[in-house]
């Protein structure tokens, strides 16, 4: 994924936001997951960099939150 400098604006601000499914002040931009296809709402930041993934013909890099916990769970162990 693209790397770039952010300003200290860009900053504060991604520091509270956070993916919505709804519309708000800074979540503006809809993206759907990467993984499930549900539609969110992100900012101008995080759809910036998911559509410069796409656009190079990678697949979309968002992840819900669910879906992210979803992988992120560990699977179970089995009894041998």
């Amino acid at each position: 994924m693209l790397r770039r400098l952010m300003t200290s604006e860009e900053k504060q601000r991604s520091l509270f936001t956070h993916p919505t499914p709804y519309r708000t002040g800074l979540n503006t931009y809809m993206l759907p997951c990467g993984r499930c296809e549900e539609i969110y709402y992100v900012d101008e930041i995080l759809f910036y960099l998911a559509s410069i993934a796409i656009e190079k013909g990678k697949d979309n890099p968002f992840r819900c939150g669910a879906c992210i916990n979803e992988f992120e769970r560990p699977s179970p162990q089995r009894s041998h």
